[in-house]
């Protein structure tokens, strides 16, 4: 059985799944995870929503938009 923490953490074959994104997304994707760890990606009231937490220093980072694309594009420019 899975624990609660398992269950919430970000998952790319259900984001696809649920339409939040596309296979073309993977390789940014892997870019991010490189330096970052990806604690969630939501659709909220503001839009797309992706946090990642640096796994180096802890800080988190918040990144919203309308457009999930636009979303891991921005992420992947401020975390170069």
């Amino acid at each position: 059985m899975k624990t609660f923490k398992e269950l919430r953490e970000f998952n790319f074959n259900k984001a696809v799944k649920s339409g939040y994104l596309d296979d073309a997304d993977k390789p940014i994707l892997k870019q991010i995870e490189k330096t970052h760890k990806i604690v969630s990606f939501m659709l909220s009231s503001e839009g797309y929503e992706l946090r990642v937490k640096c796994k180096k220093t802890g800080k988190v980072k918040d990144y919203v938009d309308k457009n999930p694309q636009l979303v891991l594009r921005k992420a992947k420019e401020d975390l170069k």
